[in-house]
């Protein structure tokens, strides 16, 4: 039997074996020296505020939460303000410079300014006619959201709607 043969047939499980780590080296170098041509540094910048940056102050006197947003950032926003409560604590609604959104939502008129106020939105609990002996809580939810056109109009409510209707879905389905 021929020996360069029998030594043939030994060694070409482990060229095989090299050849494949060969190739496997090779594929991922090419995303490696894909991303060192495609790469690139800049300096300087701009920082951009994609969302707006508000706060809600609450106080209670008299069977009326008294809410007032804070726009703790540097560019406009539009405001929008909600309450909840048990269906035996009817609430009602008044406030200057405050529209009924037909949604469950009460929309501040004006756009409002960086580092300012709201006017304040009263909204009244009704209390049972009769003594009641149970803990309640009415929720309150601000939201708000950058302006998106250079006209000051456009603010986009879209994108939270479906954000807050699916987390008190979530919530309703837990209890």
């Amino acid at each position: 039997m021929d020996t360069r043969l029998t030594r043939a047939k030994r060694w070409t499980p482990f060229a095989v074996a090299g050849a494949s780590l060969a190739l496997a080296a090779t594929i991922s170098v090419t995303g490696a020296y894909a991303y060192f041509t495609t790469y690139a540094s800049a300096l300087g910048g701009h920082t951009l505020q994609l969302e707006a940056q508000t706060t809600i102050h609450e106080d209670f006197a008299n069977w009326t939460k008294t809410v007032v947003v804070e726009n703790l950032g540097d560019g406009p926003c539009y405001v929008r303000v909600a309450a909840f409560s048990p269906e035996s604590f009817p609430l009602t609604y008044a406030g200057d410079g405050w529209t009924d959104g037909g949604d469950g939502y009460w929309y501040y008129d004006k756009l409002l300014a960086g580092h300012e106020k709201t006017a304040e939105l009263h909204i009244g609990i009704k209390a049972p006619e009769q003594d009641f002996d149970q803990d309640f809580s009415v929720v309150v939810v601000h939201e708000s959201t950058i302006v998106s056109n250079a006209d000051g109009t456009g603010g986009d409510w879209t994108a939270l709607d479906s954000s807050v209707s699916d987390a008190f879905e979530k919530e309703a389905a837990s209890e």
